[in-house]
């Protein structure tokens, strides 16, 4: 019997030390990984480090969740045709193309058993052509002007990456934050203060690292101009001051602080408060949509939601009056738009949808319905888009008389003409 005691004392003492290694070598691996995670925070991680992080971070956000892709970065032309209906009194096919390259716009328009007629812009002049009205082409007055309507460079144009371009922004005023006067600090055994300070000489600093790295991004250059110019303001001597919690590496306090104000942002573990000069703001920031709204609750006065799958929202509500906006993706290929305006005599709705039906072609719809009183009013705009080449050239305009140059009874006559469509359309009252 006491051999049995002892044969099972020993089984349950090695079993014990089976049990015990295993746990004791989990312990001691998390230890080193907590003092590894809070070493690197506490010692390793300072201001300048957190300034490339978060830099870092915002590049893969925009890498992740936005792709922006110039619809005319090869300079192709543009087609963009469709109907337009208003309340019945006004229905009129229109075919509208443009080539950037060409600096060339077209217009026909078919009012539908009124008026048919083309309105052509090149070389810096308008010109309409509409035999109902004059059976020669007519040149607008006021329109020899020199007019910037080519895109930049078709060279560069045809390379740049918009996509490459905002996150080159972000890196360089992140490298221009370098300039400011750095210190790290502790804040109790869970939080890290980050501080950046600019005086005069360092806020000049600051903005010329900034204009010099933005001078040598031919593709900025390209999208913003010329840097060298003071149009695009400067850094102001400030203090900025982020408190991060090392554990969870959310920043939760922030502050930038001039000599004229503060504006402060709080992290209560939901969203971050954001308050300047006694007005608050309130940000939900997650992984896949940002909200701000101008109130705690619901009950905002101004609320904008942003989905970087979907889309976005905007409301807004005062009193009475009230406008709701939506753009939202229902599937890869589809987007739908929402609205409506509500004031105490008047409401707006909006509805309309696009669909891309290849990389070069959509169509879709957008329908309008006002109220007013006991009066309605209704409107459709339809459209199909198409990206191409050469779809538009230079028309002939050799024979083409300026409008200054009609004699009065001309002009008139064009004027009578004018007056007795809009009647026919009933937008006079009577037919003339």
């Amino acid at each position: 019997m006491e051999e049995n005691v002892t044969e099972e004392k020993e089984f349950m003492e090695k079993k014990k030390g089976k049990v015990l290694v295993p746990i004791i070598v989990t312990i001691v691996i998390l230890l080193v990984l907590v003092g590894g995670y809070i070493g690197y925070f506490y010692f390793y991680q300072n201001t300048e480090r957190f300034i490339d992080n978060t830099s870092n971070s915002i590049e893969k956000f925009l890498n992740d969740n936005l792709k922006i892709d110039m619809l005319s970065n090869d300079n192709r032309d543009v087609n963009l045709k469709g109907n337009l209906n208003i309340q019945d009194l006004v229905d009129v096919d229109y075919d509208l193309t443009t080539s950037p390259s060409k600096e060339l716009v077209a217009m026909d328009l078919n009012l539908k058993n009124i008026l048919q007629g083309t309105i052509n812009y090149q070389d810096g002049k308008t010109y309409i052509q509409a035999k109902d009205l004059y059976p020669e082409v007519l040149e607008l007055s006021g329109s020899n002007t020199s007019t910037n309507f080519s895109l930049p460079d078709d060279e560069v144009l045809a390379q740049l990456d918009v996509n490459a371009c905002l996150k080159n922004l972000v890196k360089y005023f992140f490298e221009a934050l370098k300039e400011g006067k750095q210190t790290t600090t502790f804040k109790g055994l869970t939080e890290k203060v980050y501080t950046i300070e600019f005086d005069t000489i360092t806020a000049e600093n600051a903005m010329q690292k900034f204009k010099n790295l933005m001078q040598n991004d031919e593709a900025l250059n390209t999208v913003f101009g010329n840097f060298a110019s003071d149009d695009y303001g400067s850094f102001e001597p400030c203090e900025i001051k982020i408190t991060v919690n090392v554990w969870t590496n959310k920043v939760k306090d922030f502050s930038l602080k001039n000599d004229e104000s503060e504006l402060k942002a709080h992290y209560d573990g939901e969203k971050y408060v954001l308050s300047d000069n006694g007005e608050k703001l309130y940000l939900w920031v997650e992984d896949d949509y940002l909200k701000i709204h101008t109130t705690e609750t619901d009950d905002y006065t101004l609320g904008i939601t942003l989905n970087y799958k979907t889309g976005m929202e905007f409301n807004y509500k005062d009193g009475e009056d009230s406008l709701n906006l939506s753009f939202n993706k229902t599937n890869d290929n589809n987007y739908k738009i929402s609205g409506d305006l509500t004031s105490t005599d008047l409401k707006i709705n909006l509805t309309g949808n696009i669909e891309e039906t290849s990389e070069t072609e959509a169509t879709g719809e957008i329908a309008l319905k006002i109220t007013s009183g006991q009066e309605t009013f209704n409107a459709k705009l339809t459209f199909n888009s198409l990206i191409k080449d050469n779809l538009i050239d230079k028309i002939d305009v050799s024979k083409a008389k300026k409008i200054d140059d009609l004699t009065e009874e001309e002009q008139n006559n064009i004027m009578l003409k004018l007056y007795g469509m809009l009647a026919q359309m009933g937008l006079l009252g009577g037919n003339i």
